[in-house]
């Protein structure tokens, strides 16, 4: 007895075996080499005598299908040179060289930023085609190296190791260096960068330029249209610590969507987006000439136009014009609407594989963790199946149930999320949410605040403002009937404008009076105070220079409608001098 492949059989049967398995493997070689030798040139595809059906159906079939890399049509007339194999023929292209492309480019950092301070030790930069969105080349720099650093505490030189350290400059640093080194890269591939799409944050360009003196072409630069916005939202919002009294932020989230609406009704639109941006400031001070009846209201029916909101400070105006103006100034980089959507996408799938709370940069896995989030970024889900198959291994029938799952929920989100019934309606939950929240912060108080706890050692427990009284909706009537008991009311406002603040409150019937004093949110004007006697003393309400009791507006409006209610408790009709256009707005 014999023992062949852990089983006892006869030495008869093991020299039969093992005779049988060398010839296996000797025709198994022969035609690996036969192989080998079949594709090294078109030629020796078909073997001498082989015949072949030519289908034309099939290939018409697979010039529809397209390009797999950028999807584009392939036609009959692409055909160069055909190289004749018996019955068939293989087709070719002409070879080219320097193709021009567009790239995006940006920079994701493997430790989150404050705002104020940037001291990542690694970075990642990608740059994807704007036609495939698919990831062209990526570059790490890291500044740490675990094993450089434990031999430099001992003194003594470290050994030759895979060191991943490769940047000895900042971390805002490494944004332009990689760009740089990206585009060299391609250059090498015989690729023309002709535009590079990427946000206005580093210094790319102008490290680029010096670049140029190698190559014999000029390189575009597109702005990404969703950081244009960020940076716009960021000058804007500060212009209520120096205008309190001329802009609300209510003001400047309408201006944003006027800018947005500008910029992308006006795609690959130069001259008409320059001068809708240039329109944007006059219009918002109500003035029209150099508006578009494309979107403003005003030039279709003046008589009956309502501006949605009306500035009129002119110092606002005046610094409202310069922030637009940079904008109209660089209107050649915000045409093409472009967006690194894509980069942003990676630089999300990347922090899955290596969160920013855990330190890869220091070894080699975090460039595993990035050729991983590369493959899966131009492979989708199935990458680990492919690489597999590239093994010689097999791709795993769970492993391909479970990334096609992936795969089919991907695409039915995307389509979902991409659709303009929902954007409409993530719009609307933001703005209900908002105003929810607002309504809720004035009903609390202060409840949380930076050293409150601190700052106000004395302060009591702040009552929560009881939910608002609903009362019947009025009605409007023809003539007074003398049954009907009557109100007069009247209001004391900080100045004459629409949007002013209420002051006081007064009310009378019969032998019942009201009177509430409200504390306003802003000063009162100067004309107004000589009317009223009312004034502003150190964020006190003061009447001919005495301090008077006041309270908030929703308190003083309340303890009205309970006045109300306690003294009339049948219906009463309220009546006031100029009340419809005056007192009624401001008591809405």
């Amino acid at each position: 007895m014999a023992r062949f492949k852990g089983r006892f059989v006869r030495q008869q049967e093991k020299d039969r075996r093992v005779q049988l398995s060398e010839l296996v493997s000797d025709r198994n070689v022969a035609d690996h080499t036969k192989n080998t030798e079949a594709t090294d040139t078109y030629q020796s595809i078909w073997l001498p005598g082989e015949r072949r059906i030519f289908e034309p159906y099939q290939v018409s079939k697979d010039l529809k299908a397209g390009c797999t890399d950028c999807g584009s049509t392939l036609h009959i007339t692409d055909i160069v040179t055909k190289t004749n194999c018996g019955l068939g023929f293989i087709i070719t292209n002409e070879e080219t060289e320097n193709v021009p492309i567009k790239i995006k480019y940006d920079m994701g950092w493997q430790k989150r930023g404050s705002g104020r301070k940037y001291d990542s030790m690694s970075g990642v930069g990608v740059a994807i085609g704007n036609e495939t969105g698919k990831v062209l080349e990526r570059e790490i720099r890291s500044k740490n190296c675990r094993t450089c650093s434990y031999w430099e505490g001992k003194g003594i030189e470290a050994a030759h190791h895979d060191c991943p350290r490769n940047w000895y400059g900042t971390s805002k640093g490494m944004e332009p260096d990689v760009g740089v080194s990206l585009i060299k890269k391609l250059e090498e591939k015989k690729c023309t960068v002709s535009t590079l799409i990427m946000d206005d944050d580093a210094t790319t360009m102008s490290k680029i330029q010096k670049f140029r003196q190698n190559i014999d072409h000029d390189i575009t630069k597109w702005s990404d249209i969703k950081h244009v916005q960020n940076s716009l939202g960021k000058k804007l919002y500060v212009l209520p610590t120096s205008y309190r009294k001329s802009i609300r932020n209510d003001d400047i989230a309408h201006l944003m969507k006027c800018f947005t609406y500008a910029v992308h009704s006006n795609k690959n639109n130069k001259q008409q987006m320059q001068n809708d941006l240039s329109a944007i400031v006059p219009h918002v001070f109500n003035e029209h000439d150099h508006c578009n009846v494309r979107w403003c209201r005003y030039l279709k029916n003046p008589e009956k136009y309502t501006p949605t909101i009306q500035l009129s400070n002119l110092d606002l105006k005046s610094k409202l014009s310069k922030i637009f103006q940079d904008y109209v100034e660089n209107i050649d980089k915000l045409v093409p609407c472009a967006s690194t959507k894509e980069n942003e996408s990676f630089n999300n799938m990347l922090t899955a594989k290596a969160p920013k709370n855990k330190h890869y940069s220091a070894s080699t896995s975090l460039e595993a963790r990035v050729n991983c989030t590369v493959a899966q970024k131009n492979e989708s889900f199935n990458y680990v199946s492919i690489v597999n198959v590239e093994c010689g291994l097999s791709p795993g029938k769970v492993t391909e149930n479970s990334s096609n799952q992936l795969i089919r929920k991907r695409k039915l989100h995307s389509s979902y999320c991409n659709s303009k019934e929902f954007k409409k309606k993530k719009l609307d939950k933001k703005r209900l949410a908002r105003n929810e929240n607002n309504v809720l912060e004035i009903r609390e108080g202060d409840t949380y605040k930076t050293e409150i706890d601190m700052l106000c050692q004395n302060m009591q427990e702040t009552d929560v403002i009881s939910n608002p009284l609903i009362i019947e909706e009025l009605t409007q009537v023809q003539n007074i009937q003398p049954s009907i008991p009557c109100v007069y009311f009247d209001l004391e406002t900080t100045s004459l404008s629409l949007n002013c603040d209420i002051v006081q409150i007064s009310a009378v019937n019969d032998m019942n009076v009201f009177d509430q004093y409200i504390t306003p949110s802003s000063g009162i004007s100067k004309y107004a105070s000589e009317v009223t006697g009312l004034s502003m003393c150190n964020n006190i309400l003061c009447y001919n220079g005495r301090k008077v009791n006041s309270c908030s507006p929703q308190q003083g409006l309340q303890n009205f409608i309970i006045w109300l209610q306690e003294t009339i408790p049948e219906k009463c009709m309220l009546i006031a001098h100029n009340a419809k256009i005056f007192d009624a707005g401001h008591q809405d």
